[in-house]
């Protein structure tokens, strides 16, 4: 497991492991990552990027309701909200639901380095048969 630190890109992080940046794809391969615009982490200025074209500005993603979630973290509806608030129901706001999605993401898998140059052939040879 690694956690993508503020700025690191796949590029980044295979020049820190692999000693070369070209083996970016294996950062995304070991994480089933084929869209990097939506599937990687975002910066801190992107997120804010984000939320002013998603809401306008980042107060307003403060203040929308995003859901519901009862205290185990179930998605609930406002009824059932309005029912158990004082049981540990919460309200989640935009910004805190897209946070916390992006936090998600920065906790990848990286491939141990001596594996690399194997699935690099292997990958090769499908290809050729291909």
């Amino acid at each position: 497991p690694y956690d993508v630190k503020e700025g690191e890109t796949p590029e980044i992080i295979a020049a820190k492991l692999y000693d070369s940046a070209q083996y970016h794809w294996v950062v995304l391969l070991a994480n089933d990552i084929q869209n990097l615009w939506t599937e990687w982490p975002l910066s801190y200025e992107q997120l804010l990027s984000f939320f002013i074209s998603e809401y306008g500005s980042m107060a307003t993603a403060q203040t929308t309701i995003d859901h519901y979630e009862a205290a185990n973290g179930d998605i609930i509806d406002f009824d059932t909200y309005n029912l158990t608030y004082s049981q540990g129901s919460v309200i989640v706001h935009a910004d805190q639901y897209w946070i916390a999605q992006n936090d998600k993401k920065k906790i990848i898998q990286l491939i141990d380095p001596q594996y690399v140059s194997e699935i690099e052939n292997q990958l090769d040879e499908i290809l050729i048969q291909q």
